[in-house]
């Protein structure tokens, strides 16, 4: 199933502007390039969108603490 730029934006939850920047990126290829509009495999669109998802802050917190209980347990063996 193919979608538009618009359709392709509301899957991913982000605007018409973000998906021609994840095409100019290279993050997302359209179907047809060179049509206009653009069209999308819609499992494409998912697949960018997760790869696209802005890590939070809690994600940076889980992974710090990770490295610390490591070096943590280095330094006692």
């Amino acid at each position: 199933m193919t979608v538009t730029t618009e359709e392709a934006a509301q899957i991913a939850g982000v605007s018409p502007v973000t998906i021609r920047q994840w095409v100019r990126r290279g993050k997302l290829e359209p179907v047809q390039r060179g049509a206009k509009p653009l069209r999308f495999d819609y499992a494409e669109v998912a697949r960018a969108q997760r790869e696209s998802r802005p890590r939070t802050w809690l994600h940076r917190h889980a992974e710090l603490a990770e490295r610390w209980r490591a070096s943590e347990m280095a330094e006692h063996v």
